[in-house]
């Protein structure tokens, strides 16, 4: 798909800035960063999903996915030219039919530890913020985090996201049951 197809097919879709990081549009030549994150159980432990033997034909295949899913808008989080992490809305349909008016759901993963701890997750979701309520007519988000995920929670918290709600974790977090706490922001 080329950049002016994933453009025509996502409506008011840009690059965003937010001080020190630029979110570009999602490449499959992201694959190898990208690869490297699903490959570490530090970084992909709280995203609620498994990535079995990933490989780079696999990631290929999920960005390419990515690219054609008209129910999410996806960048990648660019530092210094180096990517370092994927924020996304997803689900719009769904979570529009939830709340009754247009919404999505926000996922940021930081995928390079070396970023982690800085308030890069905060700083570029407040750049998506800004834009799905000021360009791309969102009015509500959702999100959720594992109970375990303080950081993603803190965040949450801290762009004003409230929470509403918890619900069982199907799978263990350190060998334990877990919970989804699940938050909404509107417009």
């Amino acid at each position: 798909m080329s950049r002016m197809q994933y453009h025509t097919t996502h409506p008011h879709f840009r690059e965003l800035t937010a001080d020190d990081v630029k979110l570009v549009e999602l490449d499959k030549n992201h694959a190898s960063e990208s690869l490297s994150w699903v490959k570490d159980l530090d970084v992909v432990q709280y995203m609620g999903t498994d990535f079995p033997d990933p490989t780079v034909e696999g990631e290929l295949d999920r960005i390419e996915a990515i690219r054609k899913n008209e129910d999410e808008y996806s960048w990648m989080i660019e530092h210094e030219g180096r990517i370092i992490g994927n924020v996304c809305i997803n689900s719009i349909k769904e979570t529009s039919g939830k709340f009754g008016k247009k919404a999505g759901n926000l996922t940021v993963l930081i995928g390079d530890k070396n970023f982690w701890g800085k308030g890069y997750g905060a700083k570029v979701c407040q750049a998506v913020l800004d834009w799905a309520f000021n360009e791309a007519k969102f009015e509500a988000m959702a999100a959720r985090a594992l109970q375990e995920n303080i950081a993603s929670i803190k965040t949450l918290h801290s762009l004003g996201f409230r929470e509403t709600r918890t619900e069982p974790y199907e799978g263990l977090i350190h060998g334990k049951p877990s919970s989804w706490r699940n938050f909404k922001l509107e417009r």
